[in-house]
């Protein structure tokens, strides 16, 4: 692309000396907020280069030789300078501590020089690898093979003909409980479980016990090591053993901190569990076939999204789909993945459909792009619910129009409709009657007075007051006509949303409601979670009568798309909702709300329709009760399924209740 602002482009002939290495620091580290380069010259220096400055750091008093390879550490603090001579210096980004310095003794420069974590470097020579240290403590490596390093945020990747190893420094929480002589909690819970493995017995030191119980105030923090212990930890039987270690931590969280106090310390159970349920996960990933040998931090860092992506990617799509159902995750993406590329492949529509009914549109949209249109009008046709992308894809194949517009007055939305009739190739007498119709109304009240044209101009025009001007062009036209009042209206109304869209727009200073639909700046005002703004709302609703039951269900999706809670409990309690309770559950269910949230609007529904929501949150003792209530046995199969499927419930537990419930109503299990 071309580069209009000459002034932010350095020129390399503005550089007081010959280039030697070069390093990029992050926006996010700089003060300035902008990229900068490290330079590395000939002259023993390094230069900060950003958009607008070239700034010199005269660093020839620390460097007795030219600095030949630069590496910035992941965290942004430190950069490391390489010299001709073989030395190593480690300096804060602002140049103003120096770290370390070592002497490598080498005249041969290292192939690769890069940051191992945060605190240790890795130099990349032929036949070994040196690790150092913050203190200058170093580790050699000898190779046979030649070999390849890839950074990390918190490890070295080495990669070979044969093999990938990860380098890495001993985490902080491993190095506190294995330290000879530690006397931290967490290595004291560590080691009471590796003896009693050691001697295969299940009896606990009455010594060990005394200790910890002394220090059970300490006991969320030690626990908590132990936890990230387990999560640094590649070996599952080092895993299991840090585990066991936690959860006897747990068991002396229930006891009080004293003799003479109440009061005992709590270590929240769901963040074992979820800790447990990340280890299963990354060992999976590790395992072959996938071996993707990731850490605990860059698991956190890429995100379940990223993972899901590179599963995707190799269309590992079993591995995918168990990950995200042991989670609880959706599993949408993974299936909408999987039917485009069956589509792709020529799968039959019977496969597609069975695995992911919801995605025939995209599988078709996919078939047809492959060059499959007998497989991408299969999967149209079997759609069973219309929508505006079916009918979009349908009017994009050939010889479809017929069943585009079927599809298309299926909708009941004219603006599908009209879209189908404009891009059909149909004579009039092959189309169904009140297409005819539609089409005969539209072509006839776009075709009278010219227009078309005004129309076109009008939003066409760049400008705003353009635009207005051409609409109330058209407005005039339609006022002459008193059977075409309808049209006159909308246009005036749109003349008047556009005016107020761009007194918003200004108010409240966002570019977010010009162009807009009226439905779309209602939801947009609310969203603001502003005052001012949900007071705009609810006069623009007034003032264009916007009906009520759809001004309720934009309002209930604004609130819970924008993590407005709190408000979306009191407008339920404004008064009795004229669409009723389901669309508050489905929207706090959509945007992540759990049971505690969701239990108000629940409690408002007749008591048939609270079931499939307590099993879709799991709570059973809730679904318990609505199936002995309304004396339903059917419900109690449905509850000791849906716990079954469960990892996260207690089925025996659940199990043996429904057979209670069902001794209570006489049926026998």
């Amino acid at each position: 692309a071309d580069v209009k602002k000459k002034d932010k482009i350095i020129e390399t002939n503005r550089l007081p000396s010959e280039v030697s290495a070069l390093a990029l620091l992050a926006p996010k580290f700089t003060s300035s907020g902008r990229l900068e380069i490290f330079v590395g010259t000939a002259d023993h220096s390094i230069l900060v280069v950003d958009t607008f400055t070239i700034e010199d750091q005269l660093l020839q008093s620390r460097f007795a030789a030219p600095i030949i390879q630069l590496a910035i550490a992941p965290n942004g603090r430190f950069v490391a300078c390489y010299t001709a001579a073989g030395l190593l210096t480690v300096m804060s980004t602002s140049f103003t501590t120096k770290v370390l310095d070592f002497d490598t003794a080498s005249s041969v420069p290292p192939l690769q020089m890069f940051w191992c974590g945060e605190d240790s470097i890795l130099l990349n020579w032929p036949n070994f690898l040196l690790m150092i240290g913050p203190f200058g403590h170093w580790i050699k490596y000898n190779y046979d093979l030649p070999r390849c390093l890839i950074p990390e945020t918190d490890s070295c990747r080495i990669v070979s003909k044969y093999t990938c190893e990860l380098l890495q420094r001993v985490p902080a929480t491993v190095e506190t409980i294995h330290r000879i002589g530690s006397t931290d909690l967490a290595a004291m819970l560590y080691d009471a479980i590796e003896a009693q493995n050691d001697q295969g017995q299940n009896l606990q030191d009455p010594k060990a016990d005394e200790n910890i119980r002394s220090l059970v105030n300490d006991l969320p923090t030690a626990i908590s090591t132990i936890l990230q212990a387990a999560l640094a930890e590649f070996d599952p039987r080092a895993q299991q053993l840090y585990l066991r270690a936690a959860s006897y931590g747990k068991n002396f969280c229930q006891m009080p901190t004293n003799e003479d106090d109440d009061q005992v310390v709590i270590f929240p159970s769901h963040e074992f569990i979820k800790t447990a349920r990340i280890i299963r996960v990354l060992n999976t990933l590790r395992c072959p076939p996938l071996a993707l040998c990731l850490t605990n931090q860059q698991y956190e860092a890429q995100g379940l999204d990223r993972i899901f992506q590179r599963l995707l990617q190799r269309q590992e799509y079993t591995t995918a789909s168990a990950i995200a159902e042991y989670l609880g995750v959706p599993r949408d993406k993974i299936l909408k993945h999987w039917a485009i590329k069956a589509a792709e492949a020529g799968a039959s529509v019977q496969t597609i459909r069975a695995k992911a009914a919801n995605f025939t549109v995209p599988a078709a949209s996919a078939a047809r792009d492959a060059g499959r249109m007998y497989l991408a009008l299969q999967l149209l046709a079997s759609e069973p619910f219309p929508s505006q992308e079916q009918v979009i894809v349908l009017a994009s194949l050939q010889n479809t129009d017929k069943l585009a517009i079927r599809k298309a007055i299926d909708t009941l939305d004219t603006d599908v409709v009209s879209y189908a009739i404009l891009n059909n190739a149909l004579d009039d007498h092959t189309i169904k009657p009140l297409a005819q119709k539609t089409r005969a109304y539209f072509t006839s009240a776009v075709q009278s007075d010219g227009l078309p044209s005004t129309l076109q101009k009008a939003y066409g025009s760049p400008l705003l007051n353009q635009r207005i001007d051409h609409l109330k062009s058209a407005l005039t036209s339609f006022t002459n006509n008193t059977e075409q009042a309808f049209f006159a209206k909308a246009i005036e109304e749109q003349i008047d949303l556009l005016r107020i869209q761009t007194e918003l727009e200004h108010r409240f200073q966002l570019k977010c409601f010009l162009d807009m639909s009226l439905a779309e700046t209602l939801y947009n005002l609310i969203a603001l979670n502003n005052p001012q703004a949900t007071s705009e709302a609810l006069k623009l609703q007034r003032r264009f009568k916007f009906p009520e039951k759809h001004f309720y269900y934009i309002k209930i999706q604004a609130l819970a798309a924008s993590g407005q809670f709190e408000a979306l409990t009191k407008f339920a309690a404004e008064k009795k909702s004229p669409i009723g309770y389901t669309p508050f559950i489905n929207a706090c269910l959509q945007h992540g709300q759990t049971l505690h949230h969701c239990q108000q609007y629940i409690a408002r529904l007749p008591l048939h329709e609270r079931f499939p929501f307590y099993l879709q949150l799991g709570a059973w003792n809730q679904a318990l009760d609505v199936a002995y209530r309304t004396r339903d046995p059917s419900l109690l199969d449905d509850i000791q399924r849906a716990a079954a499927a469960d990892p996260s419930a207690d089925s025996h537990n659940i199990a043996a209740q429904c057979d209670q419930y069902r001794s209570k109503l006489g049926i026998s299990s």
